[in-house]
């Protein structure tokens, strides 16, 4: 072989730059071998060198005569793949047989190996170029949706699912699509790339079967690979040779499907299709996995962002209800009266811009509703609603259900309910979509019913209800307050009249008369007339109480009450001091003159019989009279001189009738009559 080199049988010059060509570039495999295969055909010696594939015999690149070489001594080498494999082989057509000899077979050898390994370089290199696009791919896309959730607050899938497509495309892919369940179906809901049309219209199942890359990949939740999807069981059936032969001509060949998992859940199938001839490295295959778990976290986040934003727009809700309901609704009646509170609450659900409408009712003896206090839509035309608790054909209305069932009913298509076929147009009209009704509880007893209307359906969820049942708990709370409330006013107002009166007779007792008597006192002097004290006794009133009982007294005390104060004027006042003893104020008189006729209407009045039981009771009084400003002392002091009077007036016994004295301050002596006065 030296000497042949030496002789130059053989031209070293095209070997060495075979060997250089092996290092240079080119723009593909086939550029890359028909340079190198043109550098090893001299033309003379080696008539024709070619590439082929070691398996289906296909040649990807040639030199030299056109093939086959007719005559030729055809010599074989193999070519080292990637990962030493040998999925090529070297053919060189030599012009004579026998060479080269053994040592150039050798040197020939080397170089196929070199060759390949070129080869494998080229592809190692075409493998590092596409993951490192795929990561460049993959930041991009965690980028974009990073920005477009800090745009947008919230994602949307759809964006995310064409830029994840158009970014996978954009890698070298020819068809990138995400498919979603529909029926029995998986329909494209995203394509990129330039077959990706094509594969998009291609029909794909959900059920088992295990026929085709993407159905395994559904069917098992793994990842499924197929080299060749064109060979697959699924598109040999002659029903789809058509789509089989569109896919080769688009330069689909390999596929592999990810299915993208959500919450635990298959939500969808990615599928990414490989050019024809180029396989897919396992580092490809984890990256396009990464891609489908990068899409699934993606929509878990976006649907956790929706969870959130509606729980957001609930918690808004709920504080818009709560602030309508803490806005006054709850204010103690005693501020506002019964009505204005029902109105307020009706007002303040409106204003919340949750509610449409409101109103608080009650039945009647009738069964009718009455409306309490209403607000919103359609609230002045609420009597045309006539919702009744007893007519069956009206029993189906919100209030009447939550009236009889005593629980909060609600109906988030209320337009729909055939229940509340009556009421139709008008519901139309306010626009009424969603309602509720809660009753309202008033001393532990349902007293009436709130009702809410919305005009968007599927507004009354829990939140909603669990307000609504406390704004009745409120108002119920509320009402009950006001009625306890009104007991306590009552009995207030009993206690400090019991403290003013005798609880007996309903008469004014001795704090009244010191009350009242400095007064009119005042008044005389101020109005320049006089007024009469008298004090009187019943007499004979022991006998009866002692033979008639406690009852019996009592009885008899209540009646000489009653007619003591309807034989006086309505500005006169009458005082039981205590036991059967009573004081008489008259006001406005002239002088002492008036006395006997104010005292003459006294005893027409107490000296009636009064029937008690079966006996039938005859009763006098003695009274002791002083006379303001002719006796010109204080209230004391006048009512001990009247106290004198009466006890002269008693004295005076064994006289028929009342018996009287008036107090003579100045004279020192007793006047009056010992008679009927």
């Amino acid at each position: 072989m030296a000497k042949d080199l030496a002789g130059e049988t053989w031209p070293w010059e095209h070997l060495l730059a075979a060997w250089r060509a092996l290092g240079e570039e080119a723009a593909d495999e086939a550029a890359f071998l028909a340079r190198v295969l043109a550098v090893l055909v001299d033309g003379r010696r080696v008539r024709a060198a070619w590439v082929e594939a070691a398996g289906s015999g296909g040649v990807m690149a040639a030199a030299g005569e056109p093939l086959p070489v007719a005559g030729a001594d055809v010599r074989s080498w193999p070519v080292g793949g990637p990962e030493g494999a040998t999925p090529w082989r070297l053919q060189m057509a030599f012009a004579e047989a026998g060479v080269p000899d053994a040592g150039l077979a050798g040197f020939y050898g080397e170089w196929a190996q070199a060759l390949g390994r070129a080869l494998a370089r080229r592809e190692h290199e075409r493998r590092r170029r596409r993951l490192e696009a795929l990561y460049a791919a993959l930041a991009a896309l965690g980028e974009w949706f990073a920005d477009h959730c800090e745009r947008c607050r919230a994602p949307v899938p759809h964006p995310l699912l064409d830029q994840l497509t158009r970014t996978l495309a954009g890698v070298g892919f020819p068809s990138v699509s995400l498919r979603v369940p529909q029926g029995a179906r998986l329909v494209p809901v995203a394509t990129a790339g330039a077959a990706g049309p094509l594969v998009a219209r291609l029909p794909l199942g959900t059920g088992p079967g295990g026929c085709s890359a993407p159905v395994r990949a559904w069917s098992t939740g793994a990842t499924a690979v197929s080299s060749d999807w064109t060979q697959e069981p699924l598109l040999r059936c002659p029903a789809l040779a058509p789509w089989r032969d569109r896919l080769a001509a688009a330069g689909v060949g390999g596929l592999i499907a990810v299915p993208v998992i959500v919450e635990g859940e298959h939500w969808g199938l990615l599928c990414v299709c490989t050019g024809e001839g180029a396989g897919l490295s396992a580092e490809e295959i984890t990256l396009v996995e990464r891609a489908a778990r990068f899409l699934g976290l993606a929509l878990e986040w976006a649907r956790s962002q929706e969870t959130l934003a509606r729980a957001h727009e609930r918690t808004r809700r709920a504080e818009r209800l709560y602030r309508a309901m803490l806005h006054g609704s709850a204010l103690p009646l005693r501020r506002q009266g019964e009505r204005a509170l029902l109105r307020r609450i009706c007002r303040d659900l409106v204003s919340s811009r949750i509610f449409t409408a409101a109103w608080v009712g009650r039945p009647g003896e009738d069964g009718r509703f009455r409306y309490l206090a209403a607000a919103g839509a359609g609230s002045q035309a609420l009597q045309q609603l006539r919702i009744t608790v007893r007519d069956e054909a009206t029993g189906g209305a919100l209030a009447s259900r939550a009236w009889r069932s005593g629980r909060i009913v609600y109906n988030n298509r209320h337009r729909a309910d055939p229940a509340l076929a009556p009421w139709a147009d008008f519901l139309a009209r306010y626009r009424w979509e969603s309602a509720a009704a809660v009753p309202i509880r008033r001393g532990g007893i349902i007293w009436g019913v709130l009702a809410v209307a919305a005009a968007r359906p599927d507004v009354m969820d829990r939140t909603t209800l669990s307000f609504l049942s406390r704004v009745a708990e409120l108002a119920g709370n509320a009402l009950d307050q006001a009625d306890l409330e009104a007991r306590l006013n009552r009995e207030l107002e009993h206690q400090a009249w019991l403290a003013t009166h005798d609880p007996l007779t309903g008469l004014g007792n001795r704090a009244l008369l010191s009350q009242e008597l400095p007064r009119a006192l005042a008044r005389s002097l101020r109005q320049g007339t006089s007024l009469a004290l008298g004090l009187l006794d019943l007499d004979g009133f022991k006998a009866v109480n002692d033979r008639l009982g406690h009852a019996g007294g009592d009885r008899l005390l209540q009646v000489v009450a009653q007619r003591l104060q309807a034989a006086v004027r309505a500005s006169d006042l009458v005082v039981r001091l205590g036991g059967d003893e009573f004081v008489v104020l008259w006001e406005g008189i002239t002088g002492p003159d008036d006395l006997p006729e104010l005292v003459a209407r006294l005893e027409t009045g107490v000296g009636q019989p009064v029937v008690i039981g079966a006996d039938r009771v005859q009763i006098g009084f003695s009274l002791g009279a002083t006379c303001f400003p002719a006796d010109p002392e204080d209230g004391d002091a006048l009512l001990r001189h009247a106290d004198w009077a009466l006890y002269r007036a008693k004295a005076a016994k064994g006289r028929l009738g009342p018996r009287w004295r008036l107090y003579g301050r100045d004279t020192g002596t007793w006047e009056g009559e010992a008679g009927k006065a």
